[in-house]
């Protein structure tokens, strides 16, 4: 558990680092904690997803988005799957369409399960292509995602809520 904490923040302060680079150049940036629902063949819900989105925007038509989520099994958190991802968005107005990359660990996703408290650093990380559609306005984000894994496409619908 201690090495799940140590990779939470080592996370929050590469997206914090992010945020303050971007700010800086007098970029427009948001911050969004998303919360979502695998959907198995994009129709039943099948896991939970929680995670949290940086959204630079680069101009009037483009917007980078790094991330990093975290996806349960089957609702349970006692193994989960970890997938960072960076994507680059074409913006139209309040709609978004993009696409960019994931890696994924753990879950069967990225050559093994982790198990909470049970960290087993030799398993590989999956780096699969990520694509998404969504409409984004100023403190709130509905997205809809999928990501080619071994036995179909994990689609994830989230709702986030920006800061």
């Amino acid at each position: 558990m201690r090495r799940m904490g140590i990779l939470a923040i080592v996370g929050g302060l590469i997206l914090g680092g992010a945020v303050l680079s971007a700010e800086a150049k007098d970029k427009p940036v948001i911050v969004f904690t998303n919360f979502g629902l695998m959907l198995n063949g994009f129709i039943i819900p099948n896991d939970l997803v929680l995670g949290v989105q940086v959204d630079v925007r680069l101009g009037k038509l483009l917007m980078v988005s790094p991330e990093f989520a975290v996806w349960s099994n089957h609702y349970h958190f006692t193994s989960v799957t970890l997938a960072p991802a960076v994507l680059l968005n074409l913006t139209l107005g309040r709609i978004f369409l993009g696409g960019g990359f994931t890696a994924m660990k753990g879950g069967g996703y990225g050559g093994g399960t982790y198990y909470v408290g049970d960290w087993q650093w030799h398993e590989k990380w999956a780096t699969r292509p990520k694509f998404n559609l969504g409409y984004r306005a100023r403190h709130f984000k509905l997205t809809l995602s999928g990501t080619p894994i071994e036995d179909g496409i994990a689609g994830v619908l989230s709702a986030g809520i920006g800061f």
